[in-house]
């Protein structure tokens, strides 16, 4: 029995050697003593304290890189308002559902984290009854494409976009509706195009029937 005893001691502390040995190795910032809610205020945390570390978790899809920079940085003493001012800056993109601000206490300081929530994404963006104006042309005026975030502000602007640019181009009865894209559930953007006649082949046709006569 002593000598089971002393053998599942040695494995233990093979165990815990090893763990900690891993831990040195990844360089990481130590265990953090606490993890809390952003306060409102800068009272429940010391304004001295500085910021060892600022991270962006929960993003699936939208890549960190394309995000505006931040104000809050690694080195930086910790500031609520600059990190509050980052929440709505994060916002602003209309990237994201949610976005909530969490700091962890470590022995070097604090670190900042950003918590999001993404929106869901365009799985598809059709276009239905153009005739006198590509698809591929109407893509690239609309400025919203497969991988976009469905947001219902950006998918009426697109809209807005694309009718603009038929009655730019003498399309002045052109309409677009948007089917698909502004409500709860919906995974793409469809509009219905309806082009009318321009400007152009109403005074060919005009002319041409007034000569015929």
């Amino acid at each position: 029995m002593v000598i089971v005893r002393l053998l599942c001691i040695a494995g233990l502390l093979t165990v815990l050697t090893g763990s900690e040995y891993a831990f040195a190795q990844s360089g990481s910032i130590e265990q953090p003593d606490s993890i809390d809610l952003l306060p409102s205020t800068g009272r429940d945390t010391n304004q001295d304290e500085r910021i060892v570390e600022v991270r962006i978790e929960g993003n699936e899809t939208v890549e960190i890189s394309k995000l505006p920079q931040l104000n809050t940085r690694a080195g930086q003493i910790f500031d609520p308002q600059a990190i509050e001012e980052d929440v709505r800056t994060l916002h602003r993109t209309r990237k994201f559902i949610d976005v909530l601000p969490k700091y962890v206490r470590v022995r070097q300081g604090v670190v900042v984290v950003f918590t999001v929530v993404e929106r869901p994404t365009l799985r598809y963006v059709k276009f239905v009854g153009n005739e006198r104006v590509t698809t591929r042309t109407l893509r690239k005026k609309a400025e919203i494409d497969v991988g976009d975030s469905i947001d219902s502000y950006v998918v009426e602007e697109a809209r807005r976009r694309v009718e603009s640019y038929y009655h730019e181009k003498g399309y002045d009865k052109a309409r677009v509706t948007t089917v698909e894209g502004t409500k709860p559930g919906d995974r793409g953007a469809v509009f219905l195009v309806d082009e009318g006649r321009s400007r152009k082949s109403f005074w060919t046709t005009f002319v041409g029937n007034t000569i015929a006569t």
